[in-house]
């Protein structure tokens, strides 16, 4: 949403996000490798390890398929549509006074009236030829509650299937697109080390294929309120794997564990995500699982911008967790993520 980045007075995109309130943080700031001088400068940023604003660099989220949103905000700081709402005429418009409930309401009927997804591609035409179901229209009418594929014995992990009847289409650029969807559903690989996941189901290992976070069919983000690190936030030097992703001109934290679970412990990453929301030390790293429609349209990818192209979101997953992806596989699950 267009209300996750700011234009700071250190020239950049940034998000500004106060420290946590004493009485709920567990963690002190120790160190900031600030490339822009924007945390580590107690004008702009902190003014102790445990006070002041930390200045994160996030992507913009896109202002459309609001429906399907199950959290607002990469870090989910904000409760409802309308408070995103309120906050952004406050912040970006810097309005003297909050909008109203009507301007608030007419604002959220705008925003959740947007569908956007790809309804051409270059290489095989026409998304919606031949029976697919690709495009805006279609997407438009997905009935979506909360929670509505959740993990479990209902769990249905072909969340996409708008290219079935693409499967061993005689146009080389169709069937690449509909292997591409079925690797997607069906590729198995070992989900390991991801907080918020492993975790919380005291599996250090789980099998299962993109759809196990990508879970909300046909629309790709995760159908409930959930948060997850994937090491993506993770310092480049601390990182395990993703070599390829553009981390180095991101400021680095260290951020030491004061209390609670992971008391003594420390981490450097790129941003503190959702621990700058709860001031736990167990959601550093953490973040909502993104909408994956109109990715052609949006590069770069990840929260922070650090994959270029498509290519190189599915390297870093292929690296991360060792799925062990052909370079036909590579090549065929990026065409089917450019057509989303």
């Amino acid at each position: 949403m267009s209300s996750e980045v700011r234009i700071g007075p250190c020239g950049q995109a940034l998000v500004f996000i106060p420290m946590p309130a004493m009485d709920s943080l567990q963690f002190s700031i120790t160190d900031v490798v600030d490339p822009y001088n924007c945390t580590s400068n107690p004008a702009t940023g902190l003014t102790s390890p445990t006070t002041g604003i930390v200045s994160e660099y996030r992507r913009p989220q896109p202002l459309a398929n609001l429906p399907f949103l199950t959290s607002i905000m990469w870090d989910g700081r904000e409760p409802s549509l309308a408070s995103q709402a309120s906050d952004a005429v406050l912040i970006h418009a810097q309005s003297a006074a909050p909008p109203v409930a009507d301007q608030i309401d007419q604002i959220i009927q705008f925003e959740s009236a947007l569908f956007a997804a790809q309804t051409y591609d270059n290489a095989a035409g026409d998304l919606t030829a031949d029976g697919a179901q690709g495009g805006s229209v279609a997407l438009s009418a997905i009935p979506f509650v909360s929670n509505i594929n959740p993990p479990g014995p209902s769990f249905n992990p072909s969340t996409m299937t708008m290219f079935f009847n693409w499967n061993n289409s005689p146009d080389a650029n169709k069937a690449s697109i509909a292997r591409g969807q079925n690797i997607f559903n069906e590729k198995s690989f070992a989900i390991t080390g991801v907080a918020g996941l492993n975790d919380v189901t005291g599996k250090s290992s789980i099998p299962g294929t993109c759809s196990a976070c990508h879970n909300t069919p046909q629309v790709g983000n995760h159908s409930s309120s959930e948060f997850l690190d994937l090491g993506i936030a993770t310092a480049p030097a601390a990182m395990a794997g993703g070599t390829s992703l553009s981390l180095a001109d991101l400021p680095v934290f260290t951020v030491h564990c004061e209390s609670g679970p992971f008391a003594g412990t420390d981490r450097q990453v790129t941003d503190l995500r959702r621990a700058l929301i709860t001031g736990q030390c167990a959601d550093i790293g953490k973040v909502k699982t993104a909408l994956l429609r109109n990715l052609a349209a949006r590069p770069p990818y990840f929260h922070n911008g650090s994959a270029p192209d498509l290519a190189t979101v599915v390297a870093f997953y292929d690296d991360r967790f060792q799925i062990g992806l052909t370079d036909q596989e590579k090549a065929d699950l990026v065409a089917f993520l450019a057509t989303l």
